[in-house]
Protein backbone atom coordinates (compact mmCIF):
# COMPACT_ATOMS: atom_id res chain seq x y z
CA UNK A 1 0.00 0.00 0.00
CA UNK A 2 1.24 3.47 -0.85
CA UNK A 3 0.99 6.34 1.59
CA UNK A 4 1.10 9.97 0.55
CA UNK A 5 1.65 12.98 2.75
CA UNK A 6 1.18 16.63 1.88
CA UNK A 7 0.87 19.94 3.65
CA UNK A 8 -2.33 21.97 3.79
CA UNK A 9 -0.80 24.45 1.36
CA UNK A 10 0.08 21.68 -1.12
CA UNK A 11 -3.45 20.30 -0.87
CA UNK A 12 -4.94 23.79 -1.38
CA UNK A 13 -2.72 24.25 -4.45
CA UNK A 14 -3.73 20.85 -5.87
CA UNK A 15 -7.43 21.59 -5.41
CA UNK A 16 -6.91 24.98 -7.07
CA UNK A 17 -5.58 23.22 -10.17
CA UNK A 18 -8.63 20.96 -10.58
CA UNK A 19 -10.62 23.38 -12.78
CA UNK A 20 -7.77 23.32 -15.30
CA UNK A 21 -7.89 19.55 -15.74
CA UNK A 22 -10.01 18.13 -18.53
CA UNK A 23 -11.40 14.61 -18.52
CA UNK A 24 -10.93 14.11 -14.80
CA UNK A 25 -14.46 12.70 -14.55
CA UNK A 26 -13.46 9.74 -16.71
CA UNK A 27 -11.25 8.48 -13.89
CA UNK A 28 -14.30 7.79 -11.71
CA UNK A 29 -16.04 4.54 -12.62
CA UNK A 30 -19.14 5.36 -10.58
CA UNK A 31 -20.65 6.42 -7.29
CA UNK A 32 -21.92 3.63 -5.06
CA UNK A 33 -23.63 3.33 -1.68
CA UNK A 34 -21.51 1.72 1.04
CA UNK A 35 -23.53 -1.46 0.68
CA UNK A 36 -22.49 -1.61 -2.98
CA UNK A 37 -18.79 -1.99 -2.22
CA UNK A 38 -18.56 -5.33 -4.04
CA UNK A 39 -19.91 -3.78 -7.24
CA UNK A 40 -17.65 -0.75 -6.72
CA UNK A 41 -14.56 -2.98 -6.61
CA UNK A 42 -15.47 -4.28 -10.08
CA UNK A 43 -15.91 -0.77 -11.51
CA UNK A 44 -13.62 0.44 -14.24
CA UNK A 45 -11.53 3.33 -12.92
CA UNK A 46 -11.84 4.64 -9.40
CA UNK A 47 -15.03 4.01 -7.45
CA UNK A 48 -16.49 6.59 -5.09
CA UNK A 49 -18.35 5.22 -2.05
CA UNK A 50 -20.90 7.52 -0.45
CA UNK A 51 -22.93 6.63 2.63
CA UNK A 52 -26.15 8.09 1.21
CA UNK A 53 -25.68 7.39 -2.51
CA UNK A 54 -28.82 6.33 -4.38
Amino acid sequence: MDTYTYTREEFREAVGLLPELEGLESLVGGVYPLEGWREALKAQGKALLRPNAP
